[in-house]
């Protein structure tokens, strides 16, 4: 109980420090929440892993119309449980009831530091169904991790419904006899005594176009990290975004 962290997906729910990328994949931070006020239950055993909450928004966002809540759970099992070689798969799914307040999906392309440029329409919602399919295979020095979103959102006063969707594809390559871990349904750190070497690869792409409004977005990343010991790494990451549709600004593809 306090202020959690919803479980939905794997690249959500691993920590900030553990993740491959500098940042999350576009469809993650489209379809996932943060930290919000609540209260969830789970467990743990050797094959199966379970989470469900239910939790208030407790974004900066000042709400009309009182704060929505949701209700969020995750499931992951494991297929394989070997020190060098695991698969896991899981599906997650949150009911939020947006309390027709105005929804907007506004992602600023896997770039922190830039403008919100894919954008969904914007409209008052009553509520919102996301579900989520999740894989991780590791073998030896391999990890190839993918997750896929689908989130229908149903506009007040029967107005309609609008469909948003989401995937990524990753891959990392840990140069040596050092490999990651997946464990209790999370990323783990990569255990190292430093001079490390991990070369990355990501696809993501983003649909928050419907009804001929919104944005569809896709981004190629690859990187590069260096483990100089157990606590220090240094990452590098060039993005090449491809976005059409509505969008805040005129150019639609570059490098960062």
């Amino acid at each position: 109980m306090g202020k959690l962290k919803e479980s939905f997906g794997t690249e959500r729910t691993t920590r900030k420090a553990n993740t491959l990328f500098l940042e999350r994949s576009m469809a993650t931070t489209a379809f996932t929440a943060g930290k919000n006020y609540g209260i969830k239950v789970g467990d743990n055993s050797k094959r199966y892993h379970w989470n469900l909450g239910i939790f208030q928004d407790a974004s900066d966002r000042d709400f009309e119309q009182g704060r929505p809540w949701s209700a969020t759970g995750r499931h992951v099992y494991t297929l394989i449980d070997k020190s060098n070689h695991t698969f896991d798969m899981g599906v997650s799914y949150t009911y939020k009831n947006w309390r027709n307040n105005t929804f907007q999906i506004e992602e600023n392309g896997e770039v922190h530091s830039a403008d919100d440029v894919i954008l969904s329409a914007e409209f008052f919602a009553e509520n919102q169904l996301t579900s989520g399919l999740e894989a991780t295979y590791q073998r030896k020095n391999w990890l190839l991790q993918s997750e896929y979103f689908y989130s229908d959102v149903e506009q007040d006063g029967n107005n309609g419904e609008w469909q948003f969707d989401g995937y990524y594809i990753a891959a990392s390559y840990v140069i040596g006899g050092n490999n990651r871990r997946y464990k209790n349904a999370r990323l783990k750190k990569l255990k190292t005594e430093g001079h490390t070497w991990e070369v990355l690869l990501r696809y993501s792409h983003l649909d928050l176009r419907d009804n001929g409004i919104g944005s569809e977005a896709s981004s190629t990343t690859i990187g590069v990290n260096y483990y100089l010991s157990r606590s220090t790494r240094f990452m590098i990451n060039l993005l090449k975004p491809d976005i059409s549709g509505s969008r805040l600004h005129t150019k639609d593809k570059g490098e960062a």
